[in-house]
C-alpha cells in the first residue's frame, strides 16, 4: 500500500485495471528498489606522540565495504597518524556503493602538553673576594623518580640566551666588579619530550677585601654582654679567629673578667676566601648589686583607716623605707654600701631627689627605685691619707609599696532579740551580718568586749542582748599583714507584753470604759486592739490604754509589741442589757438576756410584764428569753426585769430596769 517503508531491496509491480468485468482492460509494469546501509564509526581512543608534537586515534568500523577518510593526519587500518598536536579532526567512513550512505566521528585533539620536569637543586651560590679566579657554578638533579636528566643554562630567568647546554656546571665569563652580584639561571629539561622545568636563579657575589668591625675600649661595673656584631664577624678570645689558638664567643655573651678580645671578618666562600681582624679591652669593676637575688620585693602595710569608698588605689601610709635596706642589699656589707630610694628611674641613675625615708605612697601600689652604690674607698695617693671613693659602679632596682585594704563592712547600730517569747513573733531571730566570706577572712566576735567561744563565722545569731563587736582579718590580700578591722553593735530586747483588763464602770453604766495595763522589758513598746479592731497606741507610750464607751458582753484586748516580738490577749466582761428585741425569727435580736454575766452562775434574772406579773427566770449561762409565756407569743410592750449579781468590788447587788419587745 502507499506509504509503506522499504527496508531490504525488493522488486515491486504496478498493475492497472479499466472497465467492468468481464470486459475491463489491464496493464502491468515492475521496478527495483535497493536499499543500502551506513556505516557506523566508534572512537576508541587517542594517544599522543613520544615527541608531543603528533597524536593518532584508533577507530572500528561496522562494515568492511568502507571508504575512510580524515580531515588531517594519515589514515591507516582502523587509525589515524601524525595529526598535528592541538588540531580537531573529523572522521567520514561512507559506504563504497553508495558514498551517501556514511558516518561522520568527530576528535577533539587530546592534551599533549609537556610533563612536569622537577627543577634543579643545591646551587652552590659562590662568594668570591677580589682578585680570586672564577669558581664554577653549580647544582644538582633530583634523584628519582625527580624528572629531568640534563641541565641548561641562561641569562634570563624566562627566555634569554642559552648559555651552556646539557652540564651541571657553568663557568660564567666577561669582566665582574667588586661588590656586586651577578645571576645567572639553571633549568632541568627532559631529553626525550623537550619538556623543561623552571629555572632556579644561581647567584656569584664579588666582594671587596673585608674589614673586620672596631670595638671601643670598655670599663664597665660586674659584668658586660657582648653586642651583636654584623653579617662575617665573629669575637675570638686570641689573634687569628679560626686558624688561631682562641675560642670563638657568641653575640650576647656576658663577660664577667677583665679580657682582650678580637674581631675576625672573613668573606667569601672556600677557597676564595679574604679575612680581617681587630681587638679591644674589657674592664670589669666589682659592682654594687640591688636585689641581687631578684626576687620581687614588696613592701606591705595595712591601710590606717576605712575611707569606705571601695577604691584601694588611693588608699596611702607612710612607709619607713630604712626596713627594707637589708632585702636590697641582699647580705652586701652596709659599710662599703649605700642605699637610696627615688620617685623614678631617671632620678636613681642621676643619684638626684633621692625620697625621704619615711615615706607616704601617692598611688597604690606605688613602684619606687632603689639605687645601691659602691662606697669602697681607696687612698687618693697625695700622700695625706686623704681616701676616695674610687668605684662608679651602682646598680638600680624596684620596691613596690602596697597598702593592703581593711575589710570593708558595716554592721547595723542595732539589732532586736526577740525573748521570753511565745510564737506570736512575726520577726526573727536576729543575724549579725558582716556582708563577707569566710574563705578571704577570719573573724572573732566578742560580747561586752569578752570573746563569745566557737563564734567564728562571717555571722553572729545573738542569744541575749548587749554590746557586741567582731574582728575581721583578710587573709586573702596578703599573708605577711593580715590586717584586721573591726565594727561594733547593739543587740536590744524586746518581749512580748503581760495583759492586765480593768472594767472602769459599774454595770448597767451607759458608759462603759475598760482600762488595759502591759509589762514588758528592754525596748518594748506596745499597741492595743479591742475586739480585733484597729491597733491604738498612747502617747506618750507607757504601756497603758483606756477604751471608753464600750458596749456590754464579752470581749477580747490584744496586745503586741510594735517591735513585733508578739502579742498577748485577756478577755473581759460588761455587764449589760439589750434596750430592744424583736423575737420575729429572723436570726437577729429574736431572744433577750443579760450580757457579761456568763462567769456569774449564781445570778438569777426574773422577767415581768408591767403588771408585775412573773412570766420568766433566767439562767445566766441560759439562751434568753424568746417572748412567750406558757407558749403563747407575748405582746409589743415594754417589759421589766431584776438581777441579783456581784459586782466588781464582790458585793452582792440588784438591779432593776425594763425593756421593749417588738414584734
Amino acid at each position: 500500500p502507499v506509504g509503506e517503508i522499504i527496508t531490504s531491496t525488493t522488486t515491486l509491480f504496478v498493475y492497472k485495471s479499466i472497465g467492468t468485468a468481464p470486459n475491463n482492460c489491464t496493464d502491468e509494469s515492475s521496478f527495483v528498489v535497493t536499499i543500502n546501509t551506513s556505516p557506523i564509526l566508534t572512537l576508541i581512543n587517542t594517544s599522543c606522540s613520544t615527541d608531543l608534537l603528533t597524536y593518532s586515534v584508533s577507530f572500528s568500523v561496522s562494515s568492511n565495504s568502507t571508504v575512510i577518510t580524515s580531515s588531517a593526519g594519515t589514515v591507516g587500518s582502523g587509525n589515524i597518524t601524525d595529526i598535528p598536536v592541538g588540531t580537531d579532526i573529523t572522521i567520514t567512513a561512507s559506504n563504497s556503493v553508495n558514498t551517501s550512505c556514511d558516518a561522520i566521528l568527530n576528535v577533539t585533539a587530546p592534551n599533549c602538553a609537556c610533563i612536569f620536569v622537577d627543577e634543579p637543586i643545591s646551587p652552590n651560590n659562590p662568594i668570591v673576594c677580589e682578585g680570586s679566579s672564577t669558581p664554577n657554578l653549580t647544582v644538582a638533579i633530583p634523584g628519582l623518580p625527580a624528572v629531568g636528566n640534563q641541565i641548561n643554562w641562561y641569562d634570563a630567568p624566562v627566555g634569554g640566551s642559552l648559555l651552556q647546554s646539557n652540564s651541571l656546571t657553568y663557568l660564567p665569563t666577561g669582566t665582574f666588579i667588586p661588590g656586586t652580584t651577578y645571576t645567572y639561571y639553571a633549568e632541568a629539561e627532559e631529553s626525550v619530550t623537550g619538556c623543561v622545568s623552571s629555572r632556579i636563579a644561581v647567584t656569584l657575589t664579588w666582594v671587596t677585601s673585608i674589614v673586620a668591625e672596631t670595638a671601643m675600649d670598655v670599663s664597665i661595673c660586674g659584668s658586660y654582654i657582648l653586642p651583636a656584631l654584623s653579617q662575617n664577624n665573629t669575637y675570638y678570645t686570641a689573634s687569628g679567629g679560626p686558624n688561631g689558638t682562641g675560642v670563638a664567643i657568641s653575640d650576647f655573651t656576658e663577660i664577667t673578667s677583665s679580657s682582650t678580645l678580637f674581631i675576625y671578618a672573613e668573606a667569601g666562600t672556600s677557597p676564595n676566601t679574604c679575612s680581617d681582624e681587630s681587638s679591644f679591652n674589657i674592664i670589669i669593676q666589682d659592682g654594687a648589686q640591688a636585689n641581687m637575688d631578684m626576687v620581687p620585693i614588696v613592701y606591705q602595710l595595712c591601710d590606717d583607716a576605712l575611707d569606705g569608698d571601695g577604691n584601694t588605689t588611693n588608699d596611702s601610709v607612710q612607709f619607713d623605707l630604712i626596713t627594707q635596706n637589708t632585702d636590697i642589699l641582699d647580705g652586701q656589707s652596709t659599710a662599703n654600701f649605700s642605699v637610696t630610694y627615688y620617685l623614678t628611674q631617671t632620678d636613681a641613675n642621676a643619684g638626684l631627689n633621692p625620697l625621704p625615708l619615711v615615706y607616704e605612697n601617692i598611688s597604690n601600689p606605688q613602684i619606687i627605685y632603689v639605687r645601691v652604690d659602691n662606697d669602697t674607698m681607696a687612698d687618693d695617693g697625695s700622700g695625706t691619707g686623704a681616701m676616695v671613693d674610687t668605684s662608679l659602679c651602682y646598680d638600680i632596682a624596684t620596691l613596690t609599696l602596697q597598702v593592703n585594704p581593711l575589710a570593708d563592712f558595716e554592721l547595723d547600730a542595732t539589732y532586736l532579740l526577740c525573748v521570753n517569747t511565745n510564737g506570736t513573733e512575726v520577726i526573727s531571730s536576729p543575724i549579725i551580718d558582716t556582708g563577707l566570706n569566710t574563705t578571704d577572712y577570719t573573724f572573732e566576735w566578742l560580747l561586752e568586749n569578752v570573746t563569745i567561744p566557737g563564734a567564728s563565722g562571717n555571722t553572729l545569731e545573738p542569744l541575749v542582748g548587749g554590746n557586741y563587736s567582731v574582728i575581721v582579718t583578710d587573709i586573702r590580700t596578703s599573708t605577711v599583714t593580715v590586717c584586721e578591722a573591726s565594727a561594733t553593735t547593739v543587740v536590744i530586747e524586746s518581749a512580748p507584753p503581760v495583759v492586765t483588763v480593768e472594767v472602769l464602770t459599774e454595770a448597767f453604766s451607759d458608759e462603759q470604759n475598760i482600762f488595759v495595763t502591759t509589762v514588758g522589758n528592754g525596748a518594748s513598746e506596745y499597741e492595743f486592739s479591742l475586739d480585733n479592731g484597729p491597733w491604738e497606741i498612747n502617747v506618750p507610750n507607757n504601756g497603758t490604754y483606756t477604751f471608753t464607751d464600750v458596749g456590754a458582753g464579752d470581749h477580747i484586748v490584744t496586745v503586741r509589741d510594735r517591735n513585733g516580738c508578739g502579742e498577748a490577749s485577756a478577755s473581759v466582761s460588761i455587764i449589760g442589757y439589750p434596750h430592744v428585741f424583736t423575737p420575729n425569727g429572723d436570726g437577729y435580736n429574736d431572744t433577750w438576756a443579760i450580757y457579761g454575766i456568763g462567769d456569774q452562775p449564781d445570778a438569777v434574772i426574773y422577767i415581768f410584764d408591767r403588771y408585775g406579773k412573773l412570766l420568766k427566770q433566767l439562767s445566766p449561762t441560759s439562751l434568753g428569753w424568746d417572748g412567750t409565756y406558757n407558749g403563747n407569743l407575748m405582746p409589743t410592750n415594754d417589759y421589766w426585769f431584776t438581777i441579783d449579781y456581784m459586782s466588781a468590788d464582790n458585793n452582792r447587788k440588784q438591779f432593776k430596769a425594763h425593756f421593749t419587745l417588738k414584734r
